[in-house]
């Protein structure tokens, strides 16, 4: 997630919680460009996530 994260070439990442999952906050410009979220279950990664659109990041 880092190493995508990273082509983008943000300012910042961060390690946040978002609606009780693990995600990585990826900032441009000091503003919030995209949240990753990971959903565990038993251990086992069962969900990846990515939001990248504006609209949505607003309240972030």
């Amino acid at each position: 997630m880092v190493r995508i994260g990273r082509q983008w070439q943000p300012d910042r990442i961060d390690f946040a919680e978002v609606g009780g999952d693990l995600a990585l906050m990826f900032y441009r410009e000091g503003r919030v460009y995209s949240v990753d979220t990971v959903q565990i279950t038993d251990g086992l990664i069962t969900a990846y996530r990515r939001v990248i659109n504006p609209d949505k990041l607003v309240h972030v």
